[in-house]
């Protein structure tokens, strides 16, 4: 009986050795996606709102019309930055169409960057739905930290199909500057 039980807690330390193998791998994998980011003391948040509404229906990121911000990071720095939009949204087409909006930041050259998590077209800030699928607020947060410069932060759209349409309302964008 005692041996039985000593292979059976060697065979059971080896399947778990297994299991903690291929956990620990995936784990590496997926962290090829995983973006971790620190920051400390809040040094500036800056706020925009609108109460006009925007639609579109471009396939291609589109920015939000007046969804800018402006910041910057002083010489021998870096900061970390989060960046929240919040609206109400209103997508019509056909089901399972959405709405895609992301977080991107222009440095003083032109050049564009996604801020975390880097989703691209694979968010859907809101879908089309039935007829009674009418106005609802969504949110989004992103986060980066970025090097000494000059930076606009914006928010940009897009729909997922030609036949759908993406109306944004009553937004407010803040971006949040730390240490």
């Amino acid at each position: 009986m005692r041996s039985t039980r000593i292979k059976i807690s060697v065979v059971l330390a080896a399947v778990l050795t297994c299991v903690g193998a291929l956990v620990g791998a995936s784990a590496v994998t997926n962290q090829a996606t995983l973006v971790q980011l620190a920051g400390g003391q809040n040094l500036a948040k800056r706020v925009i709102t609108q109460n006009a509404v925007s639609t579109t229906s471009s396939t291609a990121f589109v920015n939000v019309p007046g969804a800018a911000i402006a910041m910057s990071v002083p010489s021998g720095t870096s900061r970390l930055f989060d960046a929240w939009y919040h609206a109400e949204s209103r997508v019509t087409g056909s089901a399972g169409l959405y709405c895609t909006v992301r977080v991107v930041v222009f440095n003083a050259a032109g050049a564009l960057a996604e801020l975390h998590p880097q989703a691209g077209t694979d968010f859907a800030f809101d879908s089309a739905g039935s007829a009674q699928d009418y106005w609802e607020a969504h949110a989004i947060e992103r986060s980066i930290r970025l090097a000494a410069g000059s930076y606009r932060f914006v928010v940009q759209y897009r729909v997922s199909g030609g036949a759908a349409s993406c109306r944004l309302d009553d937004w407010h964008f803040a971006v949040q500057q730390h240490v």
